[in-house]
């Protein structure tokens, strides 16, 4: 559901909100659990809970699915905006985006938006960024159309808190532009930012940002970051297929 799961929210705590109900969701996030699991209460938590394991029941049915939207659009409006009212924001958003039997993107794509721009920070609001960078970024071609949504998206990356939604949000950006053209420009300031970030990441998308770096500065004409980023791949991966001709590169950008 997002770049972190509904128990890896709450089991650190990051929202800050009290969980009456940790083993139902315990038992959900190991997917044994069901609706009956949060009880008969109409608390908030409880609801938000009988709705995500609507969803997450299998087979899918549309009844199932209905159930869980009408739980969440019950929380949403209500007069305490806390915490569940951000994941059920969210959750919405996903449902219409993507749960649906029929998913309308456009609402999805409007509630993704409308939550970062009012809640970015928030953990849950958080979630949105990187599922509203595919959403937009990932098969535009349009170069036009990419520079108004990117206008719009970048402030609203610059408030979100979670670092792997983040990373996950510039990845695709970073991505779409070398789609893009490719894009070098616009693409190297996200590589950068997530080598800044290398340890993060999973080893083999860790090399291919690294090697990226590299170039996309040598695209750009920047010759000593992009012998820097082709000797730094070969340190942290002397055994990659691709070690040699980063040194090979390193060797060759720097003797034009």
């Amino acid at each position: 559901m997002g770049s972190m799961g509904v128990m890896g929210v709450l089991a650190a705590g990051e929202t800050g909100q009290a969980v009456e109900h940790a083993e139902a969701w315990r038992k959900l996030a190991a997917g044994e659990a069901a609706a009956a699991d949060f009880g008969r209460s109409e608390g908030r938590e409880a609801r938000v809970g009988r709705a995500v394991a609507a969803l997450a029941a299998q087979p899918r049915t549309a009844a199932a699915l209905e159930r869980a939207r009408a739980l969440l659009e019950d929380v949403v409006p209500e007069e305490i905006q806390d915490d569940w009212a951000v994941m059920a924001e969210y959750l919405l958003a996903r449902w219409h985006e993507a749960h649906a039997i029929e998913p309308d993107r456009a609402e999805g794509e409007r509630r993704l938006l409308a939550l970062l721009e009012a809640r970015a920070g928030h953990p849950w609001a958080d979630a949105a960024a990187p599922k509203l960078a595919i959403a937009w970024f990932a098969a535009e071609r349009d170069a036009a159309e990419f520079a108004r949504k990117e206008g719009r998206f970048a402030p609203l990356l610059e408030r979100v808190r979670d670092a792997a939604a983040r990373r996950d949000a510039r990845l695709v950006l970073a991505d779409a532009a070398l789609r893009l053209g490719p894009d070098h420009a616009r693409a190297l300031p996200h590589y950068r930012a997530l080598a800044e970030e290398a340890e993060a990441l999973r080893p083999s998308l860790r090399a291919r940002v690294l090697f990226q770096v590299a170039e996309s500065a040598a695209a750009l004409g920047l010759r000593e970051e992009a012998a820097e980023g082709w000797r730094r791949f070969a340190r942290e991966f002397p055994t990659d297929a691709r070690a040699a001709e980063a040194r090979r590169r390193a060797a060759e950008v720097l003797s034009r």
